[in-house]
């Protein structure tokens, strides 16, 4: 018995996130490959499904972990699904692959005007369900599955929590999480300086992040996002569009200060007036961050944990 997880091939927060879990399951001892869906052909035969590549793949490498690409799966493997790929899950379990689990990176990307529709409520009953978020959990929940918590975690430089003393920007944004903003943004780089997110590299996005005061996030928030969490243990202040998984406090522990709605983010005197407001109490915030930070600093073991629960309940199945 194997574990073999599903993943795009792309340095987006679900392919991170599925690397760490494939990285993690190894390191206990326990085989784990990836399939990487969007280049792969699946052929069945002798109770067993080969997966050949369009084109040659070696050993894909994304977040400091180097993949083990999977060509064969078998009937007892245990087959794990990003909750994008529900109609995938229920194609393996038909045809025999039964030991599935669905992992909820998210909710909003999930296909959830469909799951009430027997057609996939059948194949979620038949799933181990894993809830990246609290958020994933509770909505979940309403549709009546129960599963184990599955986070993630930040990846941390080398050297921690380093910051710059001297920011060079006020303000950053990831691009592609703004739109509908532009606006807004236009207006407040009249009075503060602003640097847009994309096309970036990781080490260059947490070096941008360690030189501005304030990450604007205009995101939808399907899941835990990262980059909230990789702001501020690079000392900068993320300020969070209050919805989806930044509704709670157990997903996203920022105080309402930081949370601003979404009428309040359209708001470019409301902003602006924030923005000046917590340049000027950046310490004192941080101060009350350090919870936390604390707990952002314990999630790679928490994650590990969880890792190895879910691993032993599978392997005593």
């Amino acid at each position: 018995m194997k574990f073999v997880i599903f993943s795009a091939l792309m340095r987006t927060g679900g392919p991170f996130a599925l690397f760490q879990l494939h990285d993690e399951i190894i390191s206990l001892g326990v085989d784990s490959e990836i399939v990487f869906y969007k280049k792969a052909n699946f052929r069945t035969e002798n109770g067993c499904c080969q997966v050949s590549y369009d084109e040659e793949l070696g050993a894909p490498e994304m977040a400091g972990i180097t993949a083990r690409v999977c060509r064969e799966i078998n009937k007892d493997d245990v087959l794990i699904f990003p909750e994008i790929l529900i109609s995938s899950m229920s194609t393996f379990q038909n045809i025999g692959f039964t030991n599935t689990a669905l992992w909820w990176l998210s909710w909003n990307n999930a296909p959830v005007q469909n799951l009430d529709r027997l057609d996939y409520a059948f194949p979620l009953s038949q799933a181990h369900h894993l809830f990246q978020s609290e958020f994933a959990k509770l909505r979940v929940q309403d549709l009546g599955y129960e599963g184990l918590m599955l986070s993630d975690y930040t990846i941390l430089s080398e050297d921690g929590e380093r910051a710059s003393k001297n920011k060079l920007y006020d303000l950053c944004y990831f691009g592609r999480k703004a739109a509908g903003a532009e606006g807004v943004l236009a207006e407040l780089s009249k009075k503060y300086s602003i640097v847009k997110i994309e096309g970036m590299t990781q080490a260059r996005v947490k070096e941008i992040l360690q030189e501005t005061h304030i990450f604007l996030d205009f995101g939808m928030h399907p899941g835990k996002d990262r980059i909230p969490r990789e702001a501020v243990m690079s000392g900068c202040l993320p300020v969070v569009r209050k919805v989806g998984a930044a509704v709670n406090q157990t997903d996203v522990p920022l105080p309402p200060t930081l949370k601003p709605t979404t009428a309040e983010m359209m708001d470019v005197e409301i902003m602006s007036d924030l923005i000046h407001s917590l340049k000027e109490n950046t310490d004192t915030i941080f101060q009350d961050l350090k919870p936390y930070r604390e707990e952002i600093l314990r999630e790679r073991a928490t994650f590990a944990a969880q890792v190895k629960s879910f691993v032993n309940m599978c392997m005593a199945h």
